[in-house]
């Protein structure tokens, strides 16, 4: 089920599209439903404004889909929709950046460091 945000629906405030309801023993009037539903609609109201200013604004930048995946899920989402170039320049930008990051790790450059020794030193 899909929300529209900007346009959301509205609730009656016509007491008679109520009915008096019944729920563990209480009774909610017809004036208490009707002031939630108008409280709902304004909430609506709120939300549509907020939504119609944030499509409206220049900087405005719809997320898609492959937006929020990580990068590697991205990568298989770009291949499954033909852009295996796109894909293939995200898997090398991504891995220059992780190497970057493992470059300032001072535990991995240990252990990198203790697998030259123990596989490379011919002593």
């Amino acid at each position: 089920m899909s929300i529209n945000l900007l346009d959301l629906p509205r609730f009656s405030v016509n007491p008679l599209d109520y009915p008096l309801t019944l729920r563990k023993g209480l009774c909610y009037s017809r004036s208490y439903q009707v002031e939630l539903a108008q409280r709902l609609n304004d909430n609506a109201e709120n939300i549509e404004l907020n939504m119609l200013s944030i499509v409206t604004s220049p900087e405005h930048q719809e997320i898609t889909y492959k937006d929020i995946l990580p990068w590697r899920q991205r990568a298989v989402y770009l291949r499954s929709q033909g852009q295996a170039r796109a894909a293939k320049r995200l898997e090398k930008a991504e891995a220059l950046r992780e190497a970057k990051q493992l470059d300032n790790d001072e535990e991995f450059q240990a252990g990198y460091q203790e697998f030259l020794v123990s596989e490379f030193d011919i002593s």
